[in-house]
């Protein structure tokens, strides 16, 4: 093979590789530790009144979507991750909860969807997701407001087969189970999910 085929052979295959690597939907993360001072002050309010005496650790995410904020912490033995932007506003809470917490209508729809797309897979980790206005969100976390009168999400990271291959995916369903993202996780030589 001469010098100059080779070399549009080489050619085609990196351009094909560079394009199926641009239109991938991977999404990166990396998370570190902040102090409280690094923090909006409608942040740190927000939190310090939702959750009194309570310690909260403060990360800052950087993703290929931008930066947020995130408080951790934890009350009743269950781990909660409430998450801001940049400004302090707030954009979400996540509280890690088991397959069995789940309403069983919505359990069997996600297992329905999920036995569809994967030959076997597992629940690795299940979080319940509450997204609203910051009042609204501040009365479920104070008991003011009912929380099953508030539609949940669940954002569910998956290990599941597919043609025998074992993938990892993150999902997020409706409290109804409707399939609404499905990102796949990567996992880098680092402490944090890559998504």
């Amino acid at each position: 093979m001469d010098k100059n085929k080779r070399w549009s052979i080489f050619t085609c295959l990196l351009l094909t590789l560079l394009s199926v690597s641009l239109t991938a939907q991977v999404k990166f993360e990396r998370e570190y530790r902040i102090k409280p001072v690094d923090v909006p002050k409608t942040a740190v309010s927000f939190v310090d009144s939702a959750f009194r005496d309570i310690p909260v650790r403060w990360y800052m995410e950087t993703s290929s979507e931008g930066k947020s904020i995130e408080a951790k912490l934890m009350r009743n033995r269950t781990l909660y991750s409430i998450e801001f932007d940049e400004s302090g506003n707030l954009e979400d809470v996540e509280f890690e909860i088991s397959a069995g917490d789940l309403p069983e209508k919505t359990l069997d729809a996600i297992r329905k969807w999920l036995g569809n797309r994967f030959s076997t897979f597992r629940l690795m980790k299940i979080q319940q997701q509450w997204t609203g206005s910051r009042h609204e969100i501040y009365g479920i976390l104070t008991g003011k407001m009912d929380p099953d009168q508030y539609p949940a999400r669940y954002e569910i990271v998956v290990r599941g087969k597919i043609s025998g291959k074992t993938v990892w995916y993150e999902y997020l369903f409706s409290d109804s189970g409707e399939m609404l993202s499905e990102i796949p996780v990567v996992f880098k030589n680092t402490d944090n999910l890559v998504y």
